[in-house]
């Protein structure tokens, strides 16, 4: 601005002066304080904006909004926001202010509990994954991802099944829940019923198919067995009766193969008292501890008292006391003192159960009178118990057996009158076996009209091969003499069999001396 004073005088002469007055607004509005920087988790708890007022030296109160300028970060609640508030004046006179805002989501999703730890006996009983949510500081439900994580054990298998939930910045929680499997059934396994061949030609064949095994968990299961077989020889004509034969069984605590146990009339008999004496019977050479005997006044292990039966006892066995040594009660119909003959009730009855000690597994498979005279060929009595036993994968087992019986005869033989030549068409078959009685050592002569291979066999009573010797190539017209030692024989009597290729011819030889059991 020029302000000017002009002097003029009446003759219009004029004169004058200037002052210049410059105005220029240099100066800034004064700003206010920002509001002070701050850091949230989420996007939503970014505070709304607000105007803020300067004062100006000329232009008085200046009142603006905020702009933003954002730098993103990884996700969307994670960036930096810069809100700045610019005052300026009419002048073009500006100040500004600014506050920092930071968005930084770290916090985890709040996860569920885990379902409780649990136990199943199969891979198949493991249940599929839940769907379990989580929820999250910054709003909104997450969905679990669930991974099986196995030891690679075997029963038992435990599998961590763990759920893993993520939010939008990568923030994790998790829970885990344990599966444990363990296969601890048995399998359930069914025999074949028990068989009876009868009298037959040759070992018969044993028909598995019936048999079945199943399990809780595996299609698959391995199946063995083993065998115990026994024999009982009975000489053909002129065998003299030497009692009846009973036969035993019984398994072995914890192992699957039973055991034979062979009772022989020895020729004597007891009086107990009550009724009739009774026949005393002894166990074959390798059972000396076991007895079967008549017992006046038992107790019966099912309760009901006191009875007098027979009783099968194994070692240390006392006659008194259910708890020591008892195997099998015979449970006698009506109490009858005299012994069973071949049919008698022999069974596994309730009573026969409760006697036998924990472990035990005892049968009385038959009753044989074997010792009736037989008027022609010898016979052999098998019996063949197969126990089968399934496994499945974690070791879990059950077994079962299943009882073979049969019988095979000797070939036919026709007698001699007076002696126990074989006679097979025109051909005599014959041998010499002596010093009747011998001592320890026995000689057997034989001379056949015919070439042949030939097999001296010896048997003991109860049917036992105890020697055996084959002479092959034999040449028609020979005498041949073969001595056997016998010294080691725990029987008095022997029966020599003297097979060719024709026949063959069994004799009963006596012992001088009396074995020892």
């Amino acid at each position: 601005m020029v302000r000017t004073w002009t002097f003029a005088d009446n003759c219009g002469n004029t004169s004058s002066v200037s002052q210049t007055i410059t105005v220029n607004d240099d100066t800034a509005p004064a700003a206010p304080a920002a509001p002070a920087d701050v850091t949230v988790q989420c996007a939503s708890e970014v505070p709304a904006p607000v105007d803020l007022t300067a004062a100006d030296n000329c232009d008085g109160d200046i009142t603006v909004s905020p702009t933003a300028s954002i730098t993103p970060g990884q996700c969307e609640n994670q960036f930096v926001m810069v809100r700045t508030w610019t005052f300026a004046d009419n002048c073009g006179n500006t100040s500004s202010v600014s506050q920092t805002i930071t968005v930084n989501d770290d916090t985890a999703p709040v996860a569920p509990a885990a379902p409780a730890d649990i136990t199943v006996e199969c891979s198949d009983d493991v249940p599929p994954a839940s769907d379990l949510k989580a929820t999250d500081n910054c709003g909104g439900v997450i969905d679990g991802v669930s991974t099986d994580v196995s030891d690679n054990g075997s029963c038992p298998e435990v599998i961590t099944r763990t759920w893993t939930f993520t939010d939008a910045c990568g923030n994790q929680s998790s829970v885990s829940q344990l599966i444990t499997i363990n296969d601890t059934t048995d399998p359930v396994i069914t025999c074949p019923t028990d068989t009876d061949f009868g009298t037959v030609l040759d070992t018969p064949t044993f028909d598995l198919s019936p048999l079945s095994a199943t399990d809780n968990c595996d299609d698959q299961l391995n199946i063995e067995y083993v065998d115990a077989d026994d024999s009982t020889y009975v000489p053909g004509t002129g065998f003299e009766d030497p009692g009846a034969v009973y036969k035993f069984i019984c398994q072995t605590p914890g192992l699957p193969l039973f055991d034979f146990v062979t009772f022989t009339w020895d020729g004597t008999y007891t009086d107990v008292g009550v009724g009739q004496p009774k026949a005393n019977y002894t166990p074959d050479a390798g059972h000396p501890g076991w007895e079967l005997k008549f017992v006046v006044g038992i107790i019966r292990p099912d309760g009901g008292g006191l009875t007098n039966d027979w009783v099968l006892y194994n070692e240390n066995g006392d006659p008194q006391n259910i708890e020591t040594g008892k195997l099998a009660v015979k449970n006698s119909q009506n109490n009858e003192p005299s012994f069973p003959d071949c049919d008698a009730n022999w069974q596994e009855t309730d009573l026969l159960e409760a006697a036998q000690p924990e472990g035990y597994n005892c049968k009385i498979l038959r009753v044989e009178c074997l010792g009736l005279e037989v008027g022609g060929p010898g016979v052999t009595c098998y019996t063949k118990v197969r126990s089968f036993t399934a496994t499945d994968d974690c070791g879990n087992s059950a077994m079962c057996s299943v009882i073979y019986t049969w019988k095979i005869e000797d070939a036919p033989l026709t007698q001699a009158p007076d002696n126990n030549d074989q006679v097979i068409g025109e051909l005599e078959l014959d041998f010499q076996a002596y010093p009747v009685p011998f001592d320890t050592e026995l000689t057997v002569k034989y001379n056949f009209e015919f070439d042949t291979d030939v097999t001296i066999q010896v048997f003991d009573t109860k049917g036992l091969l105890i020697y055996s010797d084959s002479h092959n190539g034999y040449r028609k017209d020979n005498d041949v003499r073969t001595k056997i030692d016998l010294s080691r024989g725990g029987d008095q009597v022997f029966y020599v069999t003297v097979n060719t290729n024709r026949g063959s011819v069994t004799k009963k030889v006596v012992s001088s001396t009396l074995k020892k059991r």
